[in-house]
């Protein structure tokens, strides 16, 4: 080859507002890049774990977003290699949440202007690097023969040298994304939307709510690659993740979180996964959105991948997968595709869906069980519900009425004593106890209707009027009450004074 090949300045195109689907995904991107700031910050003891920030503020007057974190910074012999170029990482994929050198050019997309400072210790200046999105978004769309990428950042990135001021600390990173572009919802405006958001993927704690349950899971997550969680502030409030112990349904029916199920993910030659979690919940129905901790999240470095869905199509049925509350916290043998909704083919990757597999038909399973529980209970109250209507009617309407009615009893009890066998302890099995005592006792010594109708009330009532009264009651069960109730109401004013 004569000539150097060229890289096409589309490509800027594809890792900024090409790379994601959804706006916020560029905050987590810096949210995961300050944390492994921080991270290194903590490996040379220049932090603390309870000192690491990550500080987000939204302005929508001037539509601006910054975000600082005082993680380690970049030392200024590497500004130009990690800054001004793209691809360029000095990170280890087996180490750190970000490994591509790419994240950072997300909000180049979405901005006017995205300006990065940093600085690596206390005796450097302040490297302010600027990428000039405009002039991008412009020059991608224009015509013109085609040029090779390193001209190209020539003239859209610029790098100046600024004294440290008084509020700069020995070592940060601050991102600002300059007059943000207005598209559709204007998600990166919207301050609900971000914290909602941050508070599902990014890695913060659990909020004190959850303590009961919180304690297990750190613990139980303490050794998986890059389990960590960080402070991360948006406009002053703190982020915390979204579980709560107690959620709703729908129409007001609520449900609670009882405990918890931890599992292990082994490769086959015992290499851990990942870990993961999930709640005991009663299943009764998938979780609405409102409850924002639905779902079997699937997070690497405490940062979660995909949304969730990610794993719906391993439920036996996809609907499964919002019924219910968990998470599986990958190791750093699965590496992660460019827009972290997924993970890249590897055998590690297969072991991990196996067993996923295996845990999503587990889950698949409860909420079976929890909808024949359901079922059967409905049913289980119907047939009482039918059993006391045929104990309490008071007489039979001839032979036949009595006999049928004698065998409906003895089948309801046999098929109510089959369903709640083993619920002892239930109101249903003590609503039982009581019928079956009741039959017991006098079920079958009740006497045919025509052995207690008043024949001196029925004298003077001629058979068009009595056929009449019938219509009228009939015509009046709106409610519609079953037979025996009717009959009841029908019968009731010509019985015998002591019937």
């Amino acid at each position: 080859m004569t000539e150097a090949p060229l890289t096409g300045r589309q490509i800027i195109d594809i890792v900024t507002s090409g790379m994601y689907s959804n706006p916020l995904m560029v905050l987590r991107e810096y949210i995961q890049n300050a944390s492994d700031a921080i991270d290194e910050a903590m490996a040379r003891r220049l932090l603390s774990a309870r000192e690491g920030q990550i500080n987000i503020s939204i302005d929508g007057f001037s539509r601006t977003i910054s975000i600082v974190d005082n993680g380690l910074g970049i030392e200024p012999g590497q500004i130009i290699k990690l800054l001004c170029g793209l691809g360029l990482s000095s990170k280890e994929p087996a180490q750190y949440r970000g490994f591509r050198g790419i994240g950072r050019l997300g909000g180049v997309g979405y901005s006017d202007t995205t300006i990065f400072e940093t600085r690596g210790n206390s005796g450097a200046e302040v490297a302010v690097v600027t990428w000039n999105g405009k002039l991008i978004r412009e020059s991608l769309v224009s015509s013109g023969a085609q040029r090779d990428i390193g001209a190209f950042l020539k003239e859209a990135v610029s790098l100046t040298w600024r004294k440290a001021k008084n509020g700069d600390p020995d070592h940060f990173f601050k991102v600002t994304l300059v007059n943000i572009r207005r598209f559709h919802r204007d998600e990166l405006m919207d301050l609900g939307s971000i914290r909602q958001y941050l508070s599902q993927v990014a890695p913060v704690p659990f909020d004190r709510s959850f303590s009961p349950f919180s304690a297990d899971i750190a613990q139980h997550l303490n050794d998986i690659d890059g389990y960590r969680a960080y402070n991360v502030v948006v406009n002053g409030e703190t982020l915390f993740r979204p579980h709560t112990t107690q959620f709703i349904i729908r129409d007001k029916k609520t449900d609670s979180i009882r405990g918890l199920e931890l599992f292990d993910f082994r490769a086959a030659n015992g290499e851990l996964l990942a870990r993961g979690w999930f709640a005991q919940t009663s299943c009764l129905a998938s979780l609405p959105l409102s409850v924002s901790m639905r779902g079997i999240r699937v997070r690497q470095g405490n940062i979660e991948i995909g949304n969730e869905y990610f794993l719906e199509h391993l439920y036996s049925e996809r609907r499964f997968s919002t019924w219910h509350i968990g998470e599986i916290h990958v190791s750093y043998s699965l590496k992660t595709n460019a827009r972290r909704d997924g993970f890249e083919q590897s055998g590690a990757y297969e072991s991990f869906l196996e067993q996923a597999t295996s845990l999503t038909r587990h889950l698949s399973f409860l909420c079976r069980s929890s909808s024949k529980h359901r079922s059967d209970d409905i049913s289980t109250r119907q047939a009482l519900n039918k059993l006391e209507q045929l104990l309490t009617l008071p007489y039979f309407v001839d032979l036949t009425h009595r006999e049928k009615s004698e065998a409906d009893i003895e089948l309801l009890l046999s098929l109510i004593e089959k369903k709640i066998n083993g619920n002892n302890g239930g109101e249903m099995n003590k609503h039982f106890s009581r019928l079956r005592e009741a039959h017991n006792s006098n079920g079958k010594g009740r006497p045919i209707l025509m052995d207690v109708l008043d024949g001196r009330k029925l004298r003077h009532i001629k058979n068009k009027a009595l056929f009449n009264n019938i219509v009228q009651a009939i015509l009046a069960n709106d409610n519609k009450e079953p037979p025996e109730t009717l009959i009841r109401l029908l019968a009731e004013p010509y019985l015998k004074n002591d019937s």
